[in-house]
């Protein structure tokens, strides 16, 4: 995103400048054409890479996972704080920016409910997004209600937390019926 992708760049301004869903469906479009892959992995090696002190490596690492994480908050988080550590601040803050109204479409997009329950690209913005809140996830299944797949998270606080994601998760998890 501060590579020169004009595109993505674009689409990600309009995003920020009108964060509707007709602005972040063209966002949700190009990280779904490239993958949305999991990020997790990639935003470890930079945090080790912020510890260690080389920011510009930590950044490039982050954007190695764009189009497909972005609409991430995580991401653009760990971005941010990379462009900090490289006293770009007018670039932070629009990361920033970026990570907060990433939570606020999810959270904007249903209540949390089996039957509103919040859209999601990938199964990691369901725990930025729980995070974002102050819950912890303490289990997760994938359960089958009114012909539509959801994931399901019982969180640390008693609570539950449900999911509709675009990018279909991982086989291994457990499937239930609801």
């Amino acid at each position: 995103m501060t590579t020169p992708d004009a595109p993505l760049d674009a689409l990600l301004d309009a995003w920020l400048a009108d964060p509707s869903p007709e602005t972040r469906q063209p966002l949700a479009a190009a990280a779904r054409a490239a993958g949305a892959e999991d990020d997790r992995g990639v935003r470890r090696e930079a945090a080790r890479l912020l510890r260690d002190g080389d920011p510009a490596e930590a950044l490039r690492v982050l954007e190695s996972a764009l189009p497909g994480a972005v609409l991430s908050p995580s991401l653009h988080a760990g971005i941010a704080t990379a462009l900090r550590a490289l006293e770009r601040p007018a670039e932070a803050e629009r990361h920033e920016r970026a990570a907060r109204a990433a939570v606020e479409a999810v959270l904007a997009s249903g209540d949390g409910t089996a039957e509103k329950p919040w859209s999601v690209l990938r199964v990691a913005d369901e725990h930025d997004v729980l995070r974002a809140l102050g819950r912890r996830p303490e289990g997760q299944s994938l359960v089958e209600r009114g012909g539509r797949t959801l994931d399901r998270l019982v969180t640390t606080d008693g609570g539950e937390a449900w999911f509709r994601v675009a990018v279909a998760p991982a086989p291994a998890r457990a499937r239930t019926r609801g």
